[in-house]
């Protein structure tokens, strides 16, 4: 058993893709978490970080919560604390942080969302947002893949608008944000291949081919901060 180990270990560091450093137990590079909303956690079709852990050569591990908001005052779950509470004491040396968030909050006011597109909120969600970056930054965060809606379909897709200004604000926060933030926007290839059935029946929620197509998104980014030539 003990020869086999030293082979395997000599093969991890013979090959530059899968060389890591040790820190204690723990590596240093290329630990990798998802926290978000039910986007990437809907349980009824197949989740987006499974078709991320299919092709991506280091692992990803997911935390994300059905329900979860960028704001406490729209609900009980706060995606700033799934990396408080659980990302933090798990990968003590997180370098990447794969996130969504802002619809449930979109959600959590629809009427008024419609009508007057919810500036205060959209404001607070906002001034949030970029707080919470700066914390990644100051954590020792390297990366952030911030994942942007699709538009909704069937009752939700008066939420259609909405959203987007959402998207476009997150993306600007991303942009200018004091962490390195890529941010991934799926709505134009949900648009184009909308007949290939990529929300479910909800019209919220991304099917499993939906999902594999966003995981595809998101890995092209995940390579381009993690080359296999290292």
């Amino acid at each position: 058993m003990k020869f086999l180990f030293c082979i395997l270990l000599a093969f991890c560091y013979a090959c530059p893709g899968y060389a890591k450093k040790y820190r204690g137990e723990s590596f240093d590079y290329g630990q990798i978490a998802i926290i978000g909303d039910s986007i990437f956690a809907y349980p009824l079709s197949r989740r987006i970080s499974a078709y991320i852990n299919d092709k991506f050569y280091l692992p990803v591990r997911d935390y994300s919560v059905n329900g979860a908001v960028l704001l406490r005052e729209n609900g009980r779950d706060v995606i700033s604390k799934q990396y408080y509470d659980r990302v933090k004491k798990d990968l003590p040396f997180i370098d990447t942080i794969i996130m969504d968030g802002g619809g449930n909050d979109s959600f959590a006011h629809e009427n008024e969302c419609v009508r007057y597109h919810c500036p205060e909120m959209l404001d607070k969600v906002i001034d949030d947002l970029s707080n919470f970056f700066d914390t990644l930054k100051e954590d020792g965060v390297t990366n952030v893949i911030f994942l942007g809606y699709y538009r909704p379909k069937g009752i939700k897709e008066r939420l259609g608008p909405f959203l987007d200004a959402v998207t476009e604000r997150i993306k600007t926060t991303c942009d200018t944000a004091t962490v390195n933030c890529v941010f991934v926007d799926p709505r134009a290839v949900f648009e184009y291949r909308a007949r290939e059935n990529l929300i479910v029946i909800d019209g919220v929620h991304p099917s499993s081919r939906g999902a594999s197509i966003i995981a595809n998104m998101i890995n092209r980014e995940l390579y381009k901060m993690y080359p296999l030539e290292r």
